[in-house]
């Protein structure tokens, strides 16, 4: 089933206040072109995602933009993250409200309704489509984990499992190809694909890509969107993936700020 919408949310101005590890003292957050890479972003999604929901950037949460942390959707329910950075935590009702806009989504769950104590970013959460995986974190604990197992139970089996020290989420160095059983993964990352591997009887085949960056790509609709900037992954991407249309986008204020190319997006079938 294809993707019939999308959640993004416009970069604000303070965008440079953004809760991030990367030491940008010696070549600080261009603002403006953070905005115009996130608008080049948003206008290939519309390209291929029929119904793209655009929500307004709020200048009192830097952040805002990295929308996939603040839910999780699978099938028709959605549920409402909550982030493990307390500055995000208000992030969410702006989504909340978007979400009751898209007619295929007939379920919403609060995770703070659930478990107060549960926390859990979007970053942290592989959905294949056949399963989704959950990864521990500094901002995912197993509470979080365990309120998706809940709320999706009868849909898809949710496995938590944990994350290499060296990704701030997940997704940083794992991606799933839509609906196919082929993962995209950093080098480093074997382990983990190793153990998604032995959770459900080998399904998964993997693309491994030498850079951290790069193993975060979006795939929707036969769009294969991926980082430019990085020719070894680039190379290894285009010879598996011909029959996709792949567009490499230059991202380099966002990945200033932790970001990559599934963060600024909710995909809903």
């Amino acid at each position: 089933m294809p993707y019939s919408a999308a959640i993004t949310r416009l970069v604000p101005n303070s965008f440079e206040n953004c809760v991030t590890n990367v030491d940008n003292s010696a070549q600080p957050i261009d603002i403006k072109l953070a905005q115009k890479q996130h608008d080049a972003y948003v206008d290939i999604l519309k390209k291929y995602i029929p119904n793209v929901i655009v929500v307004e950037a709020d200048e009192n949460h830097p952040d805002c933009s990295f929308v996939e942390d603040t839910a999780t959707v699978f099938g028709n329910v959605a549920v409402i993250d909550q982030p493990g950075h307390p500055s995000r935590r208000n992030e969410v009702p702006a989504i909340e409200n978007a979400l009751k806009q898209i007619p295929s989504i007939q379920t919403i769950i609060k995770m703070e309704d659930m478990d107060k104590e549960a926390l859990l970013d979007g970053g942290d959460v592989l959905n294949t489509g056949a399963h989704i995986f959950v990864g521990l974190s500094d901002r995912t604990n197993i509470k979080g984990g365990e309120v998706l197992q809940k709320a999706f139970d009868g849909l898809v089996k949710t496995f938590i499992m944990e994350t290499p020290d060296e990704m701030l989420h997940l997704k940083c160095g794992i991606t799933a190809l839509e609906d196919t059983k082929t993962l995209i993964a950093v080098d480093y990352a074997r382990p983990i694909v190793m153990e998604m591997n032995r959770l459900t009887d080998n399904h998964y085949n993997v693309i491994y890509v030498p850079d951290l960056v790069a193993a975060n790509v979006l795939s929707a609709n036969g769009l294969l969107l991926i980082q430019e900037g990085f020719p070894k992954s680039e190379q290894v991407l285009r010879e598996h993936f011909k029959s996709l249309d792949i567009v490499a986008l230059n991202m380099s204020e966002i990945i200033k700020a932790d970001g990559a190319l599934t963060c600024g997006s909710i995909l809903i079938k």
